[in-house]
């Protein structure tokens, strides 16, 4: 015998086979799936609560027993429950439907200065979904309160332990962060050479001024 097995918290009208019957104008939801084992260890005599009600035989038991039924229990505020085996259940609401949540990704970042940039994280979070499951999403960062107490030199350490983490993972934002570290030591070689330059030109002003014949 077919099943049709509503999953857990449908809400709506249900379509059922006779002997059962549910109003066409109440909405159930499906308060318990139980199989008849289950029902049996809690107490429960399936026979006696959903088959004998229904002028349903044990032959009537047997086959669902064998088709390996499950009663579900639907609720509904102005009815006793209803107990139906799901062999007899036709339709259920949203059947043929795929269930969806919505869904957020939380991503605890522990304790960060309260002027540290999340610029890159967010992009590279962005990014990661994009790539992964092909969604374009905005990512908002939020801070909680904390009692926590960090000195100044609690605060460099954790950075240079930060800095150190990230360098040491090849991701594109470990990349450029060392790409930009790379750019600034690079600026600061320029401006070296520059005043080396410089003061050699100047050497060389000062020799050719002091030459004789000049």
């Amino acid at each position: 015998m077919a099943r049709v097995t509503p999953p857990p918290g449908a809400t709506g009208l249900f379509q059922l086979r006779l002997p059962f019957e549910a109003k066409p104008t109440l909405s159930y939801t499906v308060g318990a799936i139980r199989s008849f084992a289950e029902m049996i260890s809690q107490g429960d005599d399936p026979i006696k609560m959903v088959y004998t009600p229904n002028q349903l035989t044990q032959a009537d038991y047997d086959a669902d027993v064998e088709a390996g039924a499950y009663v579900i229990t639907l609720m509904t505020p102005s009815q006793l429950p209803l107990y139906v085996p799901d062999t007899y259940i036709v339709s259920y609401p949203n059947m043929g439907t795929v269930p969806h949540s919505e869904v957020v990704l939380c991503v605890p970042l522990g304790i960060l200065p309260d002027t540290y940039d999340l610029t890159r994280a967010i992009q590279a979070c962005q990014t990661a979904v994009e790539d992964d499951c092909g969604i374009t999403t905005v990512v908002t960062a939020a801070t909680i309160p904390t009692v926590d107490v960090v000195t100044q030199a609690q605060a460099v350490a954790a950075q240079a332990a930060r800095t150190a983490a990230i360098k040491n993972k090849t991701t594109y934002f470990s990349q450029t962060l060392f790409l930009q570290e790379q750019v600034e030591n690079y600026k600061v070689s320029e401006a070296a050479l520059i005043q080396l330059v410089e003061s050699l030109q100047a050497r060389i002003d000062e020799l050719e001024g002091s030459a004789p014949g000049t």
